[in-house]
């Protein structure tokens, strides 16, 4: 019991049901939507701070993985890069640091192409990333997916 409380800790609460939010799957999404300047603005600061010294590729990885988590918990990229633990960089703030230009370009550019079908996860879903060399009881418990650069991208475990 310890451990499914701490995973769904871990996983943004996706154990407990939740309500619709802004950002839902791809598929509900009309092609000519409009990507919020604050979605963008939160993707943007993930996709540096968490992997500035990536290629475009190892970026765009990282940043799968907040717009599953946006689209398995239903809730806004904002509210997935303010869960208390989940991005060491926003330590205790709400208040999103800014990033430069070229990476919210970079972000809203991905956020459109969801919006209209036209981005392919190469992460197949994962929900979680960590340097690759790094080791704890919780990579035990999910699958690996992939390595993208610096970072391991990994899933929870299909339930059977």
């Amino acid at each position: 019991m310890v451990l499914k409380s701490i995973l769904c800790l871990l996983t943004l609460g996706y154990c407990a049901s939740l309500a619709p939010s802004s950002y839902t799957p791809t598929s509900r999404h009309a092609a000519g939507r409009v990507v919020q300047h604050s979605e963008a603005s939160c993707l943007a600061a993930i996709m540096y701070y968490e992997a500035r010294g990536e290629g475009i590729k190892g970026q765009q990885a990282v940043a799968h993985v907040s717009l599953n988590r946006a689209r398995k918990a239903q809730k806004s990229l904002c509210w997935v890069l303010k869960q208390p633990g989940q991005y060491s960089f926003m330590g205790a703030s709400k208040i999103v640091p800014k990033a430069p230009k070229a990476f919210f370009n970079r972000a809203a550019n991905m956020i459109s192409e969801d919006y209209k079908g036209l981005r392919k996860d190469f992460t197949k879903g994962a929900m979680f990333f960590f340097h690759k060399d790094h080791h704890s009881w919780l990579t035990e418990k999910l699958v690996h997916v992939k390595i993208v650069g610096n970072h391991k991208f990994m899933k929870l475990r299909e339930k059977s």
